[in-house]
């Protein structure tokens, strides 16, 4: 080959070689800009997500302080403004942490509750709750405060006032809905709830069946089967219910409900003058839902049934309350008894 034609392929191999090196630094940038936007992508993702994560568990604290405060109103004092204020900072909290549950979820997930500026302006109680949701040990923390406020509304709920139950016009006894009062020996056995409060209390009151107009009397045995009545009832024999039976007034009872073999329901409040025992067969539930009133013991059994004392129960004597196998007993817990306490949350704000 001549020499010059040797030069030329040398030249070319030379350029070529100079491409071929400039394709490759070009595909090897764009190849490192794409892996670092995709990096950075992920990165970004993997922030967003764990301050999601945070700001979650900094919210599902303040919901578990909310369920804190519904739980230390149930047993707290709410006679009066004083009692209520004293009985309510002694039980509440300064911290609350978060349960095991919440821990094991994914970014092990954690928050803490703290309780800051308490304060008592006229009849509400003040505090700031602050709540700090963390991922990944402390890698990412949310904080969320928030106001709260706990209002005493002194007519609502107004114990020293005197309750007359409608139909018993010979009976005043203090406004007890939804409380367990009893006065003497008390057992709870077994699953006993109790939503309202409860006191060992001796509270006088009596009543006489002549003090209930409007009545339907049942003197001697008597056996009522699926029935409604809508008047008041006075029971002064052994009378046994069966089937489903409902009360739409009030009830005195001097002498025994014996059986009761179904689903039964007091609309209005029940009297029961002396020593009282309810024992339902298996499968079946009483419902009270207004105040239960025992100037004597009254004895409470459910085995395998439901007895629920919506309204309350007040009794003048011994309480013996006994529920087993799938039996349940619940005292309190009546929907529509207005408490004198109002929860207000405020001011709100998120702090990343």
């Amino acid at each position: 080959m001549a020499p010059h034609n040797k030069h030329v392929l040398k030249k070319e191999s030379g350029y070529a070689l100079v491409i071929v090196l400039l394709v490759i630094t070009v595909f090897s940038v764009l190849g490192l800009t794409v892996m670092s936007i995709s990096f950075n992508h992920s990165k970004q993702f993997s922030k967003e997500k764990a301050q999601t994560q945070a700001l979650n568990a900094a919210e599902m604290g303040l919901k578990a302080y909310d369920y804190e405060i519904k739980n230390i109103l149930k047993r707290t004092d709410i006679s009066s403004f004083d009692t209520f204020k004293n009985d309510f900072f002694r039980n509440m909290r300064d911290t609350l942490d978060s349960n095991p549950e919440v821990n094991s979820l994914s970014g092990s997930p954690r928050y803490q509750v703290q309780v800051l500026n308490k304060t008592v302006v006229g009849n509400a109680i003040r505090f700031t709750l602050k709540s700090v949701g963390t991922v990944q040990g402390d890698k990412e923390l949310v904080t969320i405060t928030q106001n709260k406020t706990l209002k005493y509304d002194n007519d609502s709920n107004d114990q020293s006032k005197i309750c007359e139950p409608d139909g018993f016009m010979g009976v005043k006894v203090p406004c007890l809905d939804g409380i367990f009062f009893h006065h003497g020996a008390t057992s709870k056995v077994g699953n006993i709830v109790i939503n309202g409060k409860e006191k060992d209390e001796n509270i006088n009151f009596n009543l006489s069946k002549n003090d209930i107009p409007n009545s339907i009397s049942f003197n001697g045995s008597k056996i009522i089967s699926n029935t409604e009545y809508s008047k008041n009832v006075i029971i002064s024999g052994s009378t046994t219910l069966n089937g489903n039976v409902s009360f739409h007034g009030n009830v005195y009872v001097s002498g025994s409900i014996a059986v009761i073999n179904g689903n039964v329901n007091f609309d209005g409040y029940v009297y029961f003058k002396g020593s009282h025992s309810l024992n339902p067969f298996s499968g079946n539930q009483v419902i009270f839902n207004r105040t239960v009133f025992s100037n004597g013991s009254m004895s409470a059994v459910a085995s395998n049934s439901l007895i629920e004392f919506k309204g309350g129960l007040v009794t003048g004597g011994s309480t013996s309350l006994v529920a087993s196998g799938t039996g349940k007993i619940v005292i309190g817990g009546k929907d529509d008894i207005k408490s004198p306490i109002t929860i207000v949350s405020s001011d709100t704000k998120y702090i990343p």
